[in-house]
């Protein structure tokens, strides 16, 4: 399989045309027409994911966030985007587009949140969120830990939680709209301490799981997904950031 015949296969699970304006998707590093030994999924085409890479024999990456996300004035030794080119190994980001697409990143994350009655939100075109409904009962949020193999989960809850909107990874921007949309909680990733401070004066709940926990859950379904048309390898990473 050629580089340009998995793009299309990536294509097809989250178009490249559904993300965000301001996101960089598709080949980002290497030649389209070169032929794929393996590849590597993963969360962020990082120096980790390079060693690992190199030391399966993968020579292309298929990574959630973007490697390159602004204009680049030059690319010199101390960049990772260097490292990829001169090892040879060409790197794929799909990311708003698979956080919007039908079982993507999203999707996911709802299903593990265990909602219920959901709808797409849109935010700056792509459907980055969903509204729904969960059962916030006793022993609710132990289990949605264990199911995302997360031990974050720093929570501000003011009142009864029972219309939520989910956003993965970063969301705490979205707390506005989360209110705006008659929500009463927002369960993301991360969230800064201004965002706290708002769901406060909003009087809107705010449940944060880990940025990168409630993201990785797409890289066994991608694999799972593109592993009957070529070899892949799934990136062993359980946790980035480690909390003791």
């Amino acid at each position: 399989m050629k580089i340009s015949e998995l793009l299309q296969k990536v294509n097809e699970l989250a178009p490249f045309d559904a993300a965000c304006a301001w996101d960089n998707c598709g080949l980002l590093i290497g030649d389209k027409n070169e032929q794929i030994t393996s590849v590597y999924i993963c969360l962020d085409a990082d120096s980790f994911a390079l060693y690992e890479a190199k030391k399966l024999g993968a020579n292309v990456i298929l990574c959630h966030h973007p490697v390159i996300f602004e204009k680049l004035g030059e690319v010199t030794g101390d960049s990772i985007v260097y490292d990829f080119i001169k090892s040879g190994i060409s790197v794929i980001s799909a990311h708003t587009c698979l956080d919007a697409a039908a079982d993507g990143v999203g999707d996911l994350f709802a299903k593990a949140l265990e909602m219920k009655n959901i709808t797409p939100f849109y935010e700056d075109g792509a459907a980055l969120a969903r509204i729904g409904e969960i059962d916030f009962s006793d022993g609710y949020l132990e289990r949605i830990k264990k199911k995302l193999a997360t031990d974050r989960c720093d929570t501000l809850i003011l009142r009864d939680v029972k219309k939520i909107m989910s956003v993965s990874g970063s969301g705490g921007s979205l707390l506005k709209a989360c209110y705006d949309a008659g929500c009463d909680t927002l369960i993301t990733g991360e969230a800064k301490h201004e965002h706290f401070v708002l769901a406060q004066n909003l009087n809107v709940n705010i449940i944060t799981l880990g940025h990168f926990e409630t993201e990785n859950i797409i890289v066994k379904s991608l694999a799972d997904r593109l592993s009957e048309f070529v070899s892949v390898y799934v990136s062993g990473r359980k946790e980035f950031i480690v909390r003791r």
